[in-house]
């Protein structure tokens, strides 16, 4: 599962069914949206956003998800502008009581003067003392105290008094200057010893025609600082236009946010430095509906309608693409035709305005149910559409007429059996689903880049769990162009049976996936990475309902058995009774390169179960202490999941 960084979030509303022996996905089965896979999902998050059994949606990096919905955010950041202290007034105050303290440490000086000369010399170092305090939380003050204390008694018996009077004049014991440089960095309102922590936030936008560049602000940014199980939170000393600073320890930290939606997402780091950057598909100057956007198609030349199609719109350069019209036109399409009418609310999908004015093509792509190799969905026709400028609230029509064009061929070879043995690592009740292909173009992906958003899904390809390994060559039409690299994207689905206190009960899906450019695929395709092993809750083992875990579990793992991930992520998922079903709803999410984590207090909600999904993700190199955000073109992932746990 790729949380937080490249998240490619496809939704898809066809039925599976038929191949996983499940129920569909619909709002009579899920609370939240349902994702390419037919897989219902929370629905909070800004990758995968919805209600109600709708498609998910994934926000744009100038939304967020809220109640359900992305919703355009205005960008300002949050968090305190000083810092020493944990805010303006008291990190002001702090500083003074330094200087204080340094200029108490002036007037020892002066009467060690009388005593031994040297005196003064320890006196200025106080006042020294005194403003590091002020600035770095008294960094500098424990030595220009010691200092002082040697130089007050290197003489007679006034030098020192006066180094005893400096001592208590700073805050400390008397006849000791070191303890009085000591309270002055005490009354700095920091450690003895604090660095700096910079970043910095850009998202490069992907147009059909070059890249564009904004700075973004992450709002209520904060960083907190782990030890012995609690966290010690810091404010930043800035944080305006995609760029923030802190004041903190040494060590690790975690820079920690809280989403509208109250879900917490926070990311560990010992980096001085660190890149927020993000890349997006789709203009950095979108517009969206604001009220209902009738939109009509009249569309020709369709491959001959079967039930089980679906019509998906595209824009690129606008960042457009929801997988599946027909969840938002009422009745489909007649059997067997080919011609047609079809009028929705644009607003319904959360997606951009489409802009002709803006250089933005609309791709109409038409996917049907095909039975060899094996069954499938593949695109079969597709139309482009120029000349479409909406306005919200505007009714709009297109014309769209469907080409025919010759299909692309791509041959798979999964080895399913190695990525289902992993079943037991998922979760000891777990059930293998199934594994799932899928196709999609992902306009600026490289290696080392990957690319939030896509073309239209090209391939869906269920494989029902239990097989042997599958090998076959699939086809499907085209219609970028050849400069739009194609992405692979495979997942082996496993469910674990979960419950919220009287409701039914629901599946909860582990994932064990591999992400990269076709052209990068050679050879069987085997996991490279397996879940976390031996996933600990206070250090017990947990498969049956734990109560008492408390404010702030402890969760502990080994690593995988396959892989070297680059970085762990910990999901906690909250099990709520919805009218009688049961709803996962996501509240933290928690990365790190080690192998325990201390869930934040409040967190757990008292009297309802939690399940902890652990993820070993193999990131392609990228340093994610550095670039928590980054994500290559090449990865993967493996869950475990362990719970549920009450505090």
């Amino acid at each position: 599962m790729r949380l937080l960084l490249l998240v490619i979030s496809i939704a898809i509303s066809i039925s599976v069914s038929a191949c996983s022996g499940g129920p569909k996905c619909d709002a009579s089965t899920c609370s939240g949206c349902c994702d390419f896979a037919g897989v219902c999902q929370i629905g909070t998050s800004d990758t995968q956003c919805g209600i109600g059994g709708a498609s998910c949606t994934p926000c744009t990096a100038l939304q967020r998800c809220q109640a359900s919905a992305c919703v355009a955010t205005s960008g300002a950041g949050g968090g305190s502008g000083a810092n020493a202290g944990g805010s303006a007034g008291s990190g002001t105050n702090a500083g003074g009581a330094g200087t204080n303290a340094g200029g108490a440490g002036t007037n020892a000086g002066g009467a060690g003067t009388n005593g031994g000369g040297s005196g003064t010399n320890a006196g200025g170092s106080g006042v020294t003392a005194g403003g590091s305090g002020a600035t770095a939380g008294g960094g500098t003050g424990v030595t220009a105290g010691g200092t002082g204390a040697t130089a007050g008694g290197g003489t007679a018996g006034s030098g020192m008094t006066a180094g005893g009077t400096g001592a208590t004049a700073g805050g400390g014991a008397a006849g000791s200057g070191m303890t009085a440089g000591g309270s002055g960095a005490t009354a700095g309102g920091g450690s003895p010893m604090l660095r700096t922590v910079t970043g910095s936030r850009q998202i490069t936008f992907i147009t059909d025609t070059g890249t564009q560049t904004a700075t973004s602000t992450i709002a209520n940014l904060q960083a907190q600082v782990e030890s012995a199980g609690t966290y010690t939170q810091y404010n930043p000393t800035s944080n305006v236009m995609g760029n923030f600073s802190f004041q903190l320890p040494p060590g690790p930290y975690a820079l920690d946010f809280t989403s509208s939606t109250n879900v917490r997402y926070m990311w560990f780091s010992s980096a001085s430095t660190v890149d927020l950057g993000q890349v997006y598909l789709g203009r950095s100057d979108v517009g969206y509906p604001q009220g209902a956007t009738p939109l009509t198609i009249n569309f020709s030349n369709a491959a001959p309608w079967q039930d089980s199609d679906t019509l998906e719109l595209t824009s690129t350069n606008a960042g457009v693409y929801d997988d599946n019209l027909l969840n938002f036109t009422g009745a489909p399409p007649m059997a067997g035709v080919t011609s047609g009418s079809l009028t929705f609310d644009y607003s319904q999908l959360q997606v951009p305005l489409v802009s002709a004015a803006r250089g933005d093509t609309v791709v109409l792509t038409q996917r049907s149910l095909l039975g060899s190799p094996l069954p499938h969905w593949a695109a079969v026709r597709h139309a482009t559409v120029t000349g479409l400028t909406q306005q919200s609230g505007t009714p709009s029509t297109i014309t769209a007429t469907f080409d025919v064009a010759a299909p692309v061929s791509t041959a798979v070879d999964v080895r399913t059996t190695q990525f289902e043995a992993f079943r037991a690592d998922v979760h000891p009740q777990a059930v293998t689903s199934r594994t799932q292909v899928l196709l999609y173009g992902a306009p600026g992906l490289t290696a080392q880049r990957g690319v939030f958003g896509r073309t239209a899904l090209l391939l869906y390809a269920p494989i029902a769990a239990g097989g042997t390994d599958f090998a076959g060559t699939f086809q499907y039409v085209n219609p970028y162009a050849a400069s739009v690299p194609i992405a692979f994207d495979l997942t082996t689905l496993f469910a674990v049976t979960v419950q919220a206190p009287g409701a039914a009960t629901a599946p909860m899906y582990g994932r064990i996936e591999r992400f990269a450019p076709l052209t990068s695929i050679a050879g069987p395709v085997t996991p490279t990475v397996s879940p976390p092993r031996n996933v600990q809750v206070n250090g017990q083992t947990v498969t049956v309902p734990l109560s008492g875990a408390g404010q702030s579990p402890v969760i502990t793992w080994l690593a995988p058995t396959t892989g070297t991930p680059d970085f762990y992520n910990v999901v906690v998922v909250r099990l709520v009774n919805q009218g009688g079903q049961t709803r996962q709803v996501g509240v933290a999410s928690i990365s790190t390169k080690a192998l325990r984590v201390v869930i934040p207090p409040g967190t757990l909600a008292a009297g309802q179960p939690h399940m902890v999904v652990v993820a070993a993700h193999l990131n392609g190199g990228i340093d994610f202490e550095t670039r928590p955000f980054a994500s290559p073109g090449i990865e993967a992932s493996a869950d475990a999941i362990t719970g549920p746990i009450s505090p």
